[in-house]
Order: structure tokens, then C-alpha cells, then sequence
């Protein structure tokens, strides 16, 4: 049972994220109780915190640039406290996590703000350890991503990157909190949508053509956007001149992938597809509610294959149920396939899944 108690408004979730991070399922009985109160007070941010009778007090100076900037502030407050808050467990805990104080945020966007600001990139680690406690060990992976994307991620106002939110799946998965809803349940919905879907389409690029600008990729996610009927898709793509442009669409869920559609997205110019297996365990995706096998992903795959697709794989380590040498079986498989790209990302039990608490 976690006990955390906030006097910040807006802070108490993403505090209590952290506080997780010490105490995950498995130790939540012996979690600590928490009270957190937070004050601006001249100059700077003040955090007070209890930790089972224990006491920390900690003062962070304002930052300059967010004495005209809303939103800067609150997002610079909430990192104040949650830095707080990790100092104060670690030294009650005797813990330290790899990546410190940082939840809910890529380390190396986080990277490139302190970029912005003016840290020299050689810097760049040591900044990380500093001001949220990152670990060397990760704070030097972060600062060789960073260069590694020297030259791929340009400042350049005139491009615009389009995304298409379909929110429809043919299975609501254990571990997805996203705002979706499973097809069938739907079906009556979704012909609405995709007609709004394509106006709104429509609205934005006429709006960045306006501005002067140009589209440089395009993003069809979800949910699941093959969720839709070949037609629906056909639809959507229609609006969009994608002739030399990037465009990704979401197929996910093998279940969804059938040679019609894979055709319309082939005749419209979309250059990337996801096809996404998760494991290549079927225990484990029946448990995970995927609603397919690995027989299905295969023949997805190699259907996908055949229309030239750039195609990527997602992998998600830590589902339920599963090893080390599970993963391993799921990542040895998806590398034998030799997609032009892969994805791996780490379990992480959010609000509104199946499978949080």
C-alpha cells in the first residue's frame, strides 16, 4: 500500500511514479509513509519531506528563464520536487536508480534542453549527474546518443511533422493505457471519425501551407490504425501528398493485416509499417489479451515483406510471465527476421491499464 501525501497540486503522480521506483509491487507492503509539502518562496522552489518520522528540506533557486514562461515553470517545479523526493529516498532507502531522479521523460530530450541552455556537450554528463542524479553509467549513454544524432535532428521551422491519431484496436491489450477502443464496441463510431479525421487533415495542411512550411513526415498511430477497413484507410492516406515524404503507419496487430490493406497503404505512398509482434511467446500474448498468435505475426510479416515496406518490429521486455531467456527467445527471433528497424521498450505499469497497480 503506497502512502503519499502532497500539498502540490498536479505533482502527486508523478511522485508517486517515483516513489514506485523504490518500492515496486513486491516491496509495496514495507513502501514508507510519505507527506510532501511543497512552497515558492523568494527565489526559488522549497520541498519539505517525512519519510516515516524523518525529515529532508530542500531549496532549489529559480530558474531566470521561467520568470516569463508559465509552463516552463510548472514543468521545472515538478522536476524540484520530484528531485527532492529521490534525494530524500535514496538517503532513507540507501537506494540509488540508475537514471536518478527522471520518470516520465526521455533523457536525451532532457538533453537537449540543457543543450539549449547553453551546456557545452562535453558537459553534458556531468550536468546530468549533477542536477538530477542520473547515473555515469547512463548519463555517458545519453551524452553518445546525443552525438550519435548529430546531423539527423536539425532546428528548421519550415518543416512540419504530421500525426494521425486512429483510436481503434481490435483488442484492448493488458498493459495499453492509451485512450482507444476496441473496434466492434465502436463500429458505429467510426465512420464519423474518419470523415472528421480527413477534415482536420485536410485543415492542417492547408495551415502549413499558409505558414510558409512543408510536411516532412507523416505518422498514422493509435490504437491501431489498420483497425479501419481498407476503404477507411484509403480515406484517410487520400489527404495526404506524400509523394517523397516519410510516412510510418501503425499495423501493430498482425490480426489487422490483410493483403488489401497492405495494398492501399502501398498505392497511397506510405514507406514504413510496423508490424508488431511483442513476444514471440503465445502464453504470453494470450495472457497480454494481443488477440493473436506468433503464427499470426509471422504471416503478417512476411505478407508486409512482399509490398517493399520499411518495416519495423516493437518488442516489450518485462511482460508478465516472462524471463530473461524469454526475452532473449523474443529478441533472437525478431533479429533473425532482419527488419530495418527494431524497438524495445521496458514494461511500465501506467494508470488507466489492465495491468496497473
Amino acid at each position: 500500500m503506497y502512502r503519499l501525501v502532497t500539498d502540490a497540486p498536479g505533482q502527486e503522480a508523478e511522485l508517486l511514479d517515483l516513489y514506485k521506483q523504490f518500492y515496486p509491487a513486491d516491496k509495496a507492503a514495507s513502501a514508507p509513509d510519505i507527506r510532501h509539502r511543497f512552497a515558492r518562496v523568494c527565489g526559488g522552489w522549497q520541498n519539505e519531506i517525512g519519510i516515516d518520522g524523518r525529515k529532508y528540506a530542500y531549496f532549489y533557486a529559480v530558474d531566470a528563464r521561467a520568470a516569463d514562461d508559465a509552463l516552463l515553470a510548472k514543468r521545472l517545479e515538478k522536476r524540484a520536487a520530484k528531485l527532492a523526493l529521490y534525494r530524500s529516498l535514496a538517503d532513507f532507502s540507501g537506494l540509488a536508480l540508475p537514471w536518478g531522479s527522471l520518470t516520465g521523460i526521455r533523457p536525451t530530450k532532457l538533453a537537449y534542453e540543457l543543450l539549449s541552455e547553453g551546456i557545452r556537450p562535453e558537459a553534458l554528463a556531468d550536468t546530468l549527474c549533477e542536477r538530477y542524479d542520473v547515473s555515469p553509467e547512463k548519463a555517458a549513454l545519453t551524452a553518445r546518443i546525443v552525438r550519435a544524432q548529430a546531423g539527423y535532428l536539425t532546428q528548421d521551422e519550415t518543416r512540419y511533422n504530421l500525426y494521425l491519431h486512429v483510436p481503434f484496436c481490435t483488442t484492448k491489450c493488458r498493459y495499453c493505457s492509451f485512450i482507444s477502443e476496441t473496434a466492434d464496441r465502436a463500429a458505429a463510431l467510426i465512420p464519423g471519425y474518419v470523415e472528421l479525421l480527413r477534415r482536420e487533415t485536410a485543415a492542417a495542411l492547408s495551415l502549413i501551407e499558409k505558414k510558409g512550411g512543408r510536411l516532412f513526415s507523416v505518422y498514422v498511430g493509435g490504437g491501431t490504425p489498420t483497425a479501419l477497413s481498407a476503404g477507411q484507410l484509403d480515406a484517410v492516406l487520400g489527404e495526404i501528398p506524400l509523394s517523397g515524404i516519410e510516412c510510418t503507419v501503425e499495423a501493430g496487430r498482425p490480426d489487422t493485416i490483410t493483403q488489401e490493406k497492405l495494398a492501399v497503404l502501398s498505392a497511397r505512398g506510405v514507406s514504413r509499417v510496423c508490424v508488431n509482434p511483442q513476444t514471440f511467446h503465445d502464453d504470453t500474448l494470450i495472457g497480454m489479451g494481443r488477440g493473436h498468435t506468433v503464427a499470426d505475426f509471422y504471416r503478417a510479416y512476411e505478407l508486409a515483406r512482399r509490398f517493399g515496406f520499411s518495416l519495423n518490429l516493437d518488442l516489450i521486455a518485462g511482460l508478465r510471465g516472462e524471463t530473461a531467456a524469454d526475452f532473449l527467445h523474443s529478441l533472437s527471433c525478431a533479429a533473425a527476421l532482419a527488419p530495418e528497424n527494431l524497438t524495445i521498450h521496458t514494461l511500465s505499469r501506467k494508470r488507466g491499464a489492465g495491468l496497473y497497480g
